[in-house]
């Protein structure tokens, strides 16, 4: 007689399946938890980064004139925002294109060529900054350099490359979590430090469509 017959209830002294194993942590994840506990005291949130790089009222001596700002910016009483910007995504995919059309605006508008300096859009793994070494993390938007200042750049224009880099941005909705945000933005300045021997100083954004924070 087997045991199953001789036990028809299932009963056994055999011990039981253990659970299932909670899901192992990511490479991101894992090198998202290290960068932060190293950076915790080190990184500064600035809340006026943004408006020192890119701002509503023109300066004195800004070169954002009045007719960029009536371009690009819309003005109604009821409504104050960046025109192109969609005011209720319902999915932080629909803010990466526009937000990279603005900006970049914003830098042509200020004399700035695109041959020097230039936002790309980076969300997607086949635009994801690259890194030496390859790092599994990539920001949503990246402000990339070309230039003498760019010590370990091969590169004669604005690339997607960490050793290009000025200033990772991470795109989010109001809703998501920004505290998680600023850390992968912590993640990619790291980056950016390891492969630019000459980089002693960075800031990095963290965009949402009615919030922001800027950490340097």
């Amino acid at each position: 007689m087997s045991e199953h017959e001789a036990n028809p209830d299932g009963d056994s002294d055999s011990p039981s399946p253990s659970p299932v194993s909670e899901r192992e942590p990511s490479a991101a994840d894992r090198l998202v938890e290290r960068i932060r506990l190293e950076m915790a005291d080190t990184w500064r949130r600035d809340d006026q980064l943004l408006q020192k790089f890119f701002p509503v009222e023109p300066a004195s001596d800004s070169k954002f004139s009045p007719k960029a700002r009536k371009e690009l910016y819309n003005d109604n009483k009821n409504q104050k925002r960046w025109k192109g910007i969609p005011s209720t995504p319902k999915s932080v995919f629909r803010l990466y294109t526009p937000l990279t059309r603005l900006m970049n605006n914003i830098l042509h508008c200020c004399g700035i060529s695109r041959q020097t300096r230039l936002f790309l859009n980076t969300h997607s793994d086949s635009k994801q900054v690259v890194s030496t070494p390859r790092a599994p993390i990539s920001p949503g938007l990246f402000l990339a350099g070309a230039g003498d200042e760019f010590a370990n750049a091969n590169a004669e224009l604005p690339r997607a490359l960490t050793q290009s880099g000025l200033c990772p941005i991470e795109v989010v909705l109001d809703s998501d979590d920004l505290e998680a945000a600023r850390d992968r933005l912590a993640v990619n300045i790291h980056l950016m430090f390891q492969n630019q021997d000459n980089r002693r100083f960075a800031s990095g954004t963290v965009l949402g469509h009615h919030s922001w924070a800027g950490v340097r």
